[in-house]
């Protein structure tokens, strides 16, 4: 199945310039992807979510960091992107995003042994694996950062007006901070 993306006239604004740049306390999640606008300037959109669910759950007797994200949390500061992104994201039903990967990998960027980390991304209960490179770790978190592409994750990108008043490029970037603490001393 296919999704649209629908882009709003009224996205000039950017929530920040720099999608990455969170608070030291921060656990968030962000998008970024770029439009065309009137066939002649491109303008960044950014979404951000602080609003994480992060526990370790057993599946299948591995022991699974597993981040729940709100697609209804999502700020862009633009109100209408919002929801379409929920919509876009979650469906009607507004299913949760979720990243999926092994605490023993976890350790692994946490103990400084690996720089890039595996993980399941679900999109609508529809799971793609995905890679993500880590770009800084501290004692106490990570931040991961992604690039890839709508099509990639089975999202359609559609243009407003055939391309005249907006037309989003199929690039998409994913960064986000998460946390070690709930994986405890295993």
């Amino acid at each position: 199945m296919k999704w649209t993306f629908i882009t709003f006239l009224v996205s000039f604004s950017v929530f920040s310039s720099d999608f990455k740049d969170y608070e030291k306390s921060d656990y968030c999640v962000s998008y970024k992807t770029e439009k065309g606008m009137f066939l002649f300037a491109n303008v960044n959109v950014v979404g951000k979510n602080c609003d994480l669910i992060t526990k370790v759950v057993n599946i299948k007797g591995v022991d699974t960091l597993e981040l729940t994200i709100p697609v209804e949390s999502f700020d862009s500061d633009n109100g209408r992107r919002d929801a379409e992104v929920a919509n876009i994201l979650g469906g009607e039903e507004h299913f949760p995003l979720k990243l999926r990967t092994t605490t023993s990998k976890i350790n692994l960027i946490k103990n400084g042994d690996s720089k890039t980390i595996e993980a399941e991304l679900i999109i609508r209960n529809k799971k793609h694996v995905v890679e993500f490179n880590v770009v800084n770790i501290s004692k106490n978190y990570a931040d991961l950062e992604l690039v890839t592409k709508f099509s990639t994750l089975g999202i359609e990108v559609s243009s407003v007006a055939g391309g005249f008043i907006a037309s989003p490029k199929d690039e998409l970037e994913l960064y986000g901070r998460i946390q070690f603490d709930p994986l405890g001393e295993k």
